[in-house]
């Protein structure tokens, strides 16, 4: 006699509210018939029986396996093949170590099933496609070990414990989509050659794909964790998608990506921990959601995204190398941003920021080939770019004078950096490149309080020295100017301290080299300020014209107290014209020498300085 059971679709819909699997193609008269035989003495089937009512000795694991050894021919029409066992109700199904194949490749179809304990196929080779939609198994479904040679299908599935997959083996695709999961997932060095998809599930308890490998596309979006889930040490080979994906806990991925991931619209609310990923195309967190700090540190990626990203704390990408952009605009990154020691070919940075609300982004140490870094239009960012190397960057604010506000500069190397850009802002900063940030605000967005470069004449010295060399190389001689006398007088201070600190004959050589230094300043601003020489040559003339006034009151040249000027322009440009005035006393003569000598090193001074502005 035949198997009595029926599956009403129509019915189970009315009493459930998921997805039914079971499709027109499969029904008879708008049902499903079970096409087994019954149990002697019972209108059911071993697969259908009540497991109170089933007979002792009656195991469902051996009418399984004879089913699938049956070399009797299998009708075309899958739903009544005899491996369909839908709606089956189950004690346990457990086939560990089993060889699970038979004489032909349909599926195992327990659609719609229950088992109330446990699947467990530990160890297994599964060679039948394994047809799992929509069952519900109390207990835990144990693939460790396995090898599962064709597709699995979970769609649906509620698992009320445990799904555990250590180093199994997956041949064909597999699909966790819809699938609710009581307990924990643990995939430790599972293989997936095909494509993994877990859409949509839910996961109770922690996750882990620890060292697991996903050859083809491996599919999360909207996959929900209620605990934290880690993929530490696997390697995604093909495409990784993870759009919407939801996270209660810790989100860690210290893995490989080959062709990229996609974190759009993820939801974490602990931490995010990516340290030492790589990643040789685009990372993406487009509008995701962090609810702790986000680690890349380490890691070495092509580009990523995290536009309209919320980052509640700290993103972290200390020592991070991207080779072609790391974008943040429109982020919101309250904690702050640290890129320390990186090496970014394109950085840029566009953050929204409450009124008021100051954050900074640590690119200490840390090479930027190129990029935009702009300041919001509420709120401060605070871009510390000391030690690092900076290129062709371009800093932006609502108005261009600002734009350097904000911006820590500290022995700084500038490779490719457009000046001439910034001129405006530059202007506004009085060319003091190390005062843009107040030490007060430097620190209250975490700053080393220990740290004032403002008080270290050397750091400052080195600061303005990188500034000007990196301005000279990209043609901005005017600007090189100003940085050079922004040098020299740092170094004059730093002798000033030296000075300070030594005592006796220590303090000469000091007070020499500030001598010199500030002479040169007060004369000619180091060679950059051609009015000075005028000047001082003006100041020599009228102070010697005044000696000798004092020294021949009662005989002036050319019979007028003008001739003291005239006397002291000729002895200045040692030029005379026609008869010289008749000085009788030595010491004018030698007065009128020594200015000449003066008004020598003052012309040739002039001549250069000049000849040095009008270059530049």
């Amino acid at each position: 006699m035949c198997c009595q059971y029926e599956f009403d679709p129509s019915a189970w819909k009315n009493a459930n509210d998921g997805r039914c699997f079971v499709y027109d193609s499969d029904l008879e008269d708008g049902v499903w018939s079970c096409p087994h035989d019954a149990v002697d003495g019972f209108d059911h089937c071993v697969f259908h029986l009540d497991s109170d009512a089933r007979p002792e000795g009656c195991s469902v694991e051996r009418a399984l396996l004879s089913l699938l050894r049956s070399t009797r021919d299998q009708p075309s029409d899958p739903g009544t093949v005899e491996t369909t066992i839908i709606g089956a109700r189950l004690d346990n199904l457990s086939l560990p170590n089993a060889l699970v194949s038979g004489s032909h490749q349909f599926p195992i179809d327990l659609r719609h099933a229950t088992v109330d304990g446990s699947v467990v196929l530990r160890g297994a080779r599964v060679v039948q496609p394994l047809r799992l939609c929509g069952v519900t198994i109390g207990g835990d479904i144990d693939l460790d070990g396995a090898t599962v040679a064709h597709r699995l299908d979970l769609s649906g599935a509620t698992i009320e414990g445990d799904f555990t997959l250590r180093e199994t083996v997956f041949r064909e695709t597999v699909s966790v989509y819809d699938v609710t999961i009581g307990g924990h997932v643990e995939a430790k060095d599972a293989a997936f050659e095909k494509t993994a998809t877990f859409d949509e599930a839910t996961v109770h308890d922690r996750s882990s794909f620890w060292g697991a490998t996903f050859s083809g596309p491996a599919r999360f979006s909207g996959l929900t964790v209620d605990d934290t889930i880690q993929f530490n040490y696997a390697t995604f080979e093909d495409d990784a998608a993870f759009h919407g994906f939801e996270c209660e806990q810790m989100l860690a991925i210290e893995a490989s990506f080959e062709h990229g991931g996609t974190f759009i619209d993820t939801t974490v609310d602990g931490s995010g921990d990516f340290a030492g990923a790589s990643v040789p195309d685009h990372l993406t967190f487009e509008r995701a959601s962090i609810g702790d700090t986000l680690s890349l540190d380490g890691g070495t990626i092509e580009s990523i995204d995290f536009d309209g990203a919320t980052i509640d704390g700290r993103l972290s990408a200390e020592r991070i190398t991207v080779t072609d952009r790391l974008s943040l605009e429109e982020s919101q990154c309250p904690s702050g941003v640290d890129v320390r020691g990186g090496d970014i070919e394109t950085l840029s940075v566009s953050l929204t920021l409450a009124e008021r609300d100051a954050v900074r982004v640590d690119c200490r140490d840390t090479s930027i080939r190129s990029g935009t870094l702009r300041q919001p239009s509420d709120g401060f960012v605070l871009y510390d770019v000391a030690d690092g190397t900076l290129g062709d960057v371009r800093f932006e604010a609502p108005s261009a004078s600002n734009a350097l506000t904000g911006t820590r500069f500290s022995q700084t190397t500038f490779e490719d950096f457009d000046f001439d850009h910034h001129l405006d802002a530059l202007a506004a900063a009085n060319w003091d490149l190390h005062a843009t940030v107040a030490p007060e605000l430097y620190r209250s967005v975490g700053g080393d309080e220990s740290v004032d470069e403002r008080s270290d004449p050397g750091v400052l010295e080195s600061t303005y020295l990188k500034a000007k060399n990196g301005a000279q190389k990209t043609g901005s001689d005017n600007v090189a100017a100003e940085f050079f006398l922004r040098q020299l007088r740092h170094r004059r201070s730093g002798h000033a301290r030296s000075f300070r600190e030594n005592s006796g004959f220590a303090r000469l050589k000091p007070a020499t080299r500030w001598l010199r230094n500030a002479g040169l300043d007060l004369l000619a601003g180091y060679g950059e300020r051609p009015l000075r020489v005028v000047g001082a040559s003006l100041g020599v003339i009228l102070g010697f014209a005044l000696l000798y006034a004092v020294l021949l009151p009662e005989l002036p040249p050319y019979g007028s107290t003008a001739g003291y000027l005239v006397l002291s322009f000729e002895g200045f440009i040692t030029l005379v014209l026609g008869g010289a005035a008749a000085i009788p006393n030595p010491r004018i003569r030698l007065l009128a020498e020594l200015e000449g000598f003066i008004g020598a090193f003052l012309i040739a001074l002039f001549v250069f300085t000049l000849t040095r502005s009008i270059h530049r």
